[in-house]
């Protein structure tokens, strides 16, 4: 192609890319390279398709491909989208970008730093970052089955993403329990990072997610110290929680049936009956313990080789993304020699009814339907 030819045709490229008025202020700042040309006053028409202004117009193409291309992979890949803390009495705080990349992991308190050391979770999947921090919470003897409280909080302005995020953590941490042969009680919330809040972390040396929960829960009850809680495990508050009788489901959900509360405050009314050496933690796992044994004889178990009604029900919510879910039917039947879990539970005015492998876990069907 003539210089002529590529000439009108970033003519016609540029004018239509800059507006009329900024296209003539570019061309009359366009400086000649040849400033003894100029001294000597020469007439010469400056031709703004020169070398100088070829590379103006090429690189202001570029710009222009960089910014369509380059700004939507910078925002999904590297902008933070989500914050997921885990506070046990170790707090961390896990930054992922919208493709549930890990940008940062990081402690909130000193534990933290201990749970997090020697570890490189920069880039993995947000589910791999959880497995890894849980494991290594329980290797260290953070997490153990006797007093161990977990309270996980995702913030994101998106509150449908943040309880899709919320759903998929859960799952992951439960999994992880699972695997490491522990039992927790996992409550969660959801924030869109209050100003309050931040503060109050800062000057606790605490998570945001533990701060919300904390000035919540002192807004409940006016006798409880808030910097003082700040310094408790979450499965001391949760103690004092159940030792004051105060109901916070309308501050954090859980991750099993919502009555298991209820369930506490009965079982810890007689609270003299129980042994006197053993810890009110201790009692209360143990009548958890009672609750769980009681729902495993009315509900019926898979094979040894095959997956647990309580895990079935786990797998269902973690596809449909919800959590607080109303249980309405947990069968198991056989369907031509396949064990099957018949699932079926609410959220809201959603019904879900699911068919799961009691043997792999694997999904066979799904459905949902608005409840009018």
């Amino acid at each position: 192609m003539k210089r002529e030819d590529i000439e009108k045709k970033l003519d016609t490229a540029v004018s239509g890319m800059i507006p009329e008025d900024m296209f003539k202020r570019i061309s009359e700042n366009i400086v000649s390279v040849d400033a003894e040309r100029i001294e000597k006053g020469m007439k010469k028409k400056f031709n703004i398709f020169g070398k100088g202004f070829v590379g103006v117009a090429a690189a202001a193409c570029v710009l222009f491909a960089v910014g369509v291309v380059g700004v939507p992979y910078y925002g999904n890949n590297y902008v933070p989208d989500s914050h997921v803390d885990i506070d046990v009495n170790p707090g961390v705080e896990i930054v992922t970008n919208k493709k549930n990349k890990v940008l940062e992991v990081q402690s909130t308190n000193q534990d933290g730093a201990a749970v997090i050391d020697g570890m490189n979770l920069k880039n993995t999947e947000l589910k791999v970052a959880v497995n890894a921090l849980i494991g290594s919470m329980v290797q260290k003897g953070y997490i153990q089955n006797d007093n161990t409280g977990i309270l996980v909080t995702v913030r994101n302005d998106n509150e449908d993403r943040a309880n899709k995020i919320k759903a998929e953590v859960l799952n992951d941490i439960n999994t992880a329990l699972l695997t490491n042969s522990v039992q927790a009680i996992v409550m969660n919330q959801i924030i869109k990072s209050p100003v309050v809040a931040k503060k109050f972390a800062t000057e606790n040396n605490i998570s945001i997610g533990k701060a919300v929960f904390i000035l919540n829960l002192t807004a409940k009850d006016s006798s409880l110290d808030a910097k003082e809680l700040a310094k408790m495990k979450v499965s001391e508050i949760v103690k004092l929680v159940v030792q004051k009788g105060i109901d916070i489901r309308d501050i954090v959900d859980y991750d099993s049936d919502d009555s298991i509360w209820e369930n506490i405050a009965e079982a810890i009314e007689d609270i003299d009956d129980y042994d006197s050496d053993d810890s009110i933690w201790k009692n209360i796992v143990e009548a958890i313990e009672d609750i769980d044994e009681d729902a495993r004889e009315k509900q019926p178990q898979a094979a040894a080789s095959g997956i647990s009604a309580d895990r079935a029900k786990q797998i269902a919510l973690s596809d449909a993304g919800v959590s607080g879910a109303s249980f309405t039917t947990v069968e198991l039947y056989t369907d031509d020699g396949v064990r099957v879990y018949e699932i079926e539970f609410k959220v809201g005015n959603v019904e879900y009814d699911y068919d799961i492998d009691a043997s792999s876990g694997a999904i066979i069907s799904s459905s949902s339907e608005i409840d009018d």
